[in-house]
């Protein structure tokens, strides 16, 4: 296996590019998933260290990781130009189980996991050529066999660690452990990454933009688990989600306790429902959210980048659909929806699914319209764009036209478009903006009858729905209509996964 030479500058933000092209040169290479992941924390930890304490303020590198296989054996070679590093301190490193470091018991992840996850480690001064740092470690089974339960597990069976859990609201010094059960859970793939930085955990739960609860291990005091709520401003629900537990605890029953907990929270609150965003690629999140009364009302094809689960096999490659999931608490009595005839009957089969309870306006109802209307138009770093109809004027469909074909040459992988139901216009401007390549996504429930038709767009996109699944016979008949409408889809030996109904 050839050598791979991977080159980034001295900043924090290529630190991923990094560990990243660890863990898969060490996979392809043949190393156990524990190796290839240990690796990934001595990258992280080494560079993360170089970056903040051997350069001079201001100082612009570049650093150089160099990845090769010999014999029975990774050999990581790191190359810097900065102070010179003291190798010492990580020879006289304590050993730290991941266990404690995720109890808290040390501060940080730290230089600690260096030692217990390597065979050699050695440092040269290359004088004006920099330093380096060569790390070696065997590809077998993991170095300490003592640390390896924690590194498997699956969604399914038996847990390999039984756990009597207290449920209870995060304290503000446990972030920086719920950041690192997310790295352990998900590594730097999950959608909400805000999760991955302490003190944004600890800022937006002290503000209410986030409701963090954890499960705590009765016996051994360590959090094992976290969910949270996020109140989400434009539909007035509470959104359910940021939920992982530490691998060794999967089927513990963890998840179904803090969802329990935290829907007594949203009911307590005062909200009128609450909604999950499942992923598509396997069926496990859409099966939790149906257990505790979760409805399907939207399938959003590639919303997000693909989203990795640690020791969970058959995950997506390519980019990551959702299917919006609601329970309504309140009465589901609304108003008057003005749907367009063409998707008339499935708006009407989502809604019985939902317990919503809307009267259809006639076909062919419509209001003047001003001049101009009002729109907001906002980005997101998934790749995706997002334009909300405010009201609708003359002016609409050539902005929304305008924002689309700007967004299509700012290559923007999908671009959503929201609509109020209780809008006359939208029955009429649906099929113009279907004309510009929007197709149907579903129903987006939200407060005081805030209910939105949304479309989407994939831009330059032949997606592949027949890698998609759906947990519940709804879901299936769902993202069957979906994909019957998308005008790109794949027509020919594509089909879609179908649960027994």
């Amino acid at each position: 296996m050839q050598a791979v030479n991977v080159t980034v500058a001295n900043e924090l933000a290529a630190l991923p590019v990094l560990q990243a092209a660890v863990n898969a040169f060490a996979l392809a290479a043949g190393a156990a998933l524990s190796v290839a992941r240990q690796m990934e924390l001595v990258i992280e930890e080494i560079i993360t260290n170089i970056i903040k304490f051997e350069y001079l303020p201001g100082q612009q590198e570049l650093i150089e990781l160099e990845l090769c296989r010999s014999g029975q054996q990774l050999e990581l070679s790191i190359r810097f130009k900065g102070i010179p590093f003291d190798i010492g301190y990580l020879q006289r490193c304590e050993q730290v189980s991941e266990e404690e470091l995720l109890s808290g018991a040390v501060r940080g992840i730290g230089l600690h996991l260096v030692r217990q996850c390597i065979d050699e480690l050695e440092y040269r001064n290359l004088g004006k050529q920099g330093q380096q740092i060569r790390i070696v470690r065997k590809l077998g089974e993991p170095h300490h066999p003592a640390a390896s339960p924690s590194l498997s597990g699956s969604p399914a069976g038996e847990p390999l660690v039984p756990v009597q859990a207290v449920i209870r609201r995060m304290l503000p010094d446990e972030a920086a452990t719920v950041s690192k059960l997310a790295y352990f859970a998900y590594n730097y793939t999950y959608v909400y990454d805000h999760i991955y930085d302490p003190e944004l955990v600890r800022s937006l739960n002290r503000e209410g933009r986030m409701i963090s609860c954890v499960a705590v291990d009765q016996e051994q005091g360590e959090i094992v688990g976290h969910c949270a709520l996020v109140p989400d401003q434009r539909s007035g629900l509470d959104e359910l989600g940021i939920a992982f537990v530490n691998p060794r605890y999967r089927g513990s029953g963890c998840l179904n306790e803090l969802t329990e907990h935290l829907l007594h929270e949203v009911r307590s609150r005062g909200s009128e429902g609450v909604f999950v965003m499942a992923v598509t690629s396997h069926p496990h999140s859409q099966k939790a959210a149906a257990k505790h009364g979760l409805r399907e009302s939207a399938l959003l094809v590639s919303r997000v980048q693909p989203i990795a689960i640690r020791n969970l096999h058959d995950q997506a490659l390519a980019r990551e659909s959702l299917l919006f999931m609601v329970r309504l608490f309140k009465n589901g009595q609304r108003g008057r929806y003005h749907v367009p005839a063409q998707h008339r009957d499935m708006l009407a089969l989502i809604c019985g699914h939902l317990g919503i309870a809307a009267e259809f306006a006639a076909t062919g109802e419509t209001a003047v319209l001003p001049e101009q209307g009002a729109l907001e138009q906002e980005v997101d770093h998934y790749q995706a764009g997002h334009i909300h109809i405010v009201s609708y004027g003359q002016d609409s469909l050539a902005r929304v036209r305008a924002i689309l074909h700007g967004w299509c040459l700012d290559r923007l992988e999908t671009i959503y478009l929201y609509l109020p139901l209780t809008q006359p216009a939208t029955a009429v401007l649906t099929a113009h903006f279907e004309e510009l390549g929007f197709f149907f996504a579903g129903l987006l429930p939200g407060s005081n009858g805030n209910d939105r038709l949304l479309l989407q767009y994939l831009n330059n996109q032949r997606y592949g729905y027949g890698e998609l699944k759906a947990a519940t016979c709804f879901g299936q008949q769902l993202l069957e209509y979906v994909r019957k409408l998308d005008p790109n889809n794949i027509q020919e030996g594509d089909h879609a996964v179908r649960d027994h109904c």
